[in-house]
């Protein structure tokens, strides 16, 4: 593993994040949940979290082109960076943090290692949806207690900045003070950590 963090260089393109966005509107939307996977062990519990998601299906030929794209950036990013045994994309999730109800998510690992599954989530990415100026506050943070070296804050704002990291760092969301923060989130798994 060469770094604990991948920010792609270049932001994705305006009309594939207009693309995520309207894709997203077509599934329903829940509050989000902790501590487990979708329909397992997960809970609301909004000390620790306040958000709107909406699970997009990676398996549907409606979504492929977007599956496709998660799947080559992991697959690219991976061979270069993390050299982690991956396999498939575990799921995508649109998200929305509003400052209406104070939208953030607590400090977190997105990994179930240790749950005795065959397989577990080993790289996490996020791709931010909103211009920075269409909100105030939700910034994403690393642990700088186990990251020395984090992305830049305001280069993590941009529309369409790509950060791809192993599943097992601790990340947070900061509260949403003014306006929406829109991201798209998913994970590829393989096999269980050993």
């Amino acid at each position: 593993m060469r770094s604990l963090h991948f920010l792609l260089p270049e932001a994705l393109p305006n009309n594939i994040i207009e693309d995520i966005k309207n894709m997203a509107l077509q599934f329903p939307e829940e509050m989000g949940v902790i501590g487990g996977e979708i329909g397992k062990n997960a809970t609301q519990d909004k000390d620790l979290r306040r958000s709107q998601i909406r699970w997009i299906d990676p398996r549907t030929d409606d979504t492929a082109k977007l599956t496709n794209l998660c799947t080559n950036l992991f697959c690219d990013v991976n061979r270069e960076i993390f050299g982690l045994d991956i396999e498939r994309i575990f799921n995508i999730q649109y998200t929305e943090y509003l400052a209406a109800n104070k939208g953030f998510y607590y400090r977190h690992i997105d990994s179930f290692a240790g749950r005795g599954e065959m397989y577990d989530r080993k790289l996490s990415m996020t791709i931010q949806l909103s211009d920075s100026d269409e909100y105030e506050g939700g910034d994403f943070e690393f642990d700088n207690d186990i990251l020395k070296n984090p992305p830049d804050r305001n280069t993590l704002r941009e529309k369409g900045r790509v950060l791809i990291f192993p599943s097992f760092i601790p990340h947070k969301v900061n509260p949403v003070t003014k306006g929406i923060r829109k991201s798209l989130v998913t994970w590829i798994e393989g096999p269980a950590w050993r």
